[in-house]
C-alpha cells in the first residue's frame, strides 16, 4: 500500500502566505491612517520570507520562529504558531527614520488585529494577491480552512537601533512577533 498522511496540516507556511495576502491588499490604507496624510509613507518595496540583505525601503520580512504542539489535542493537530514580522526602513534623518518605523509596526499592527478582529474570514480567503516577488506573478494566498485559525494576537513589539548606511542613510528595523494558534486535521 502507497504512504498516505494522517494529517494535512500546512503549519506555518499557508498562515505566513495567508498574512502576507491581508498586509499586501491593506497597507497602502493603514498608511494613509496612520500617517494622517495620504501617500506620506510609502507601499512595501521588497517582501521576504527568509532573513536576507534588504536591498529595497521599506521592507517586510516574515519568518516563522517556532510552531509548538499540544500533546493533548486528539485527532488534530493543535499548534501555537509564532512569526516575526519585521519591518526595515531608512531615511536621510535619523529622527524621521525612527518615527518611520514606529509608523509601519503601528500599520502592521492594525492590519493584522483588524483582520483577526473585524473580519476574521480574511484568513480563510484564496483570492488574496501575493507580491512578486518573492512569489510567482500571479499567486494567491492558499486560504485557511474555516476554523483552522482560532486565535491570532501581537504579543510585542521591538525595535533595533538605528544604523547608518554606507550612502550616508540611517536604516533601521522594528518587529512584530504574532503568536497566532490553529487546529489543523
Amino acid at each position: 500500500m502507497a504512504w498516505q498522511s494522517k494529517f494535512a496540516a500546512g503549519f506555518s507556511k499557508p498562515l505566513i502566505r495567508q498574512m502576507v495576502g491581508i498586509l499586501n491588499r491593506d497597507m497602502r490604507a493603514a498608511l494613509d491612517n496612520v500617517s494622517g496624510a495620504p501617500g506620506t509613507l510609502g507601499s512595501f518595496a521588497e517582501w521576504d520570507l527568509a532573513t536576507v540583505a534588504t536591498e529595497n525601503f521599506p521592507a517586510c520580512v516574515i519568518v516563522p520562529l517556532s510552531v509548538e504542539f499540544d500533546a493533548e489535542s486528539l485527532g488534530t493537530i493543535a499548534e501555537k504558531i509564532r512569526l516575526l514580522v519585521t519591518v526595515a526602513v531608512t531615511h536621510q534623518d535619523a529622527n524621521v527614520c525612527a518615527e518611520s518605523a514606529q509608523d509601519y509596526v503601528r500599520a502592521v499592527d492594525q492590519v493584522l488585529n483588524s483582520s483577526w478582529w473585524l473580519t476574521p474570514s480574511d484568513f480563510t480567503l484564496a483570492t488574496l494577491p501575493l507580491p512578486a516577488p518573492p512569489f510567482p506573478s500571479g499567486t494567491t494566498a492558499p486560504g485557511l480552512e474555516a476554523g483552522a485559525l482560532a486565535r491570532l494576537f501581537i504579543a510585542e513589539h521591538a525595535y533595533e537601533d538605528l544604523r547608518r548606511t554606507r550612502q550616508g542613510l540611517f536604516e533601521t528595523s522594528a518587529s512584530l512577533t504574532v503568536v497566532a494558534e490553529l487546529e489543523e486535521t
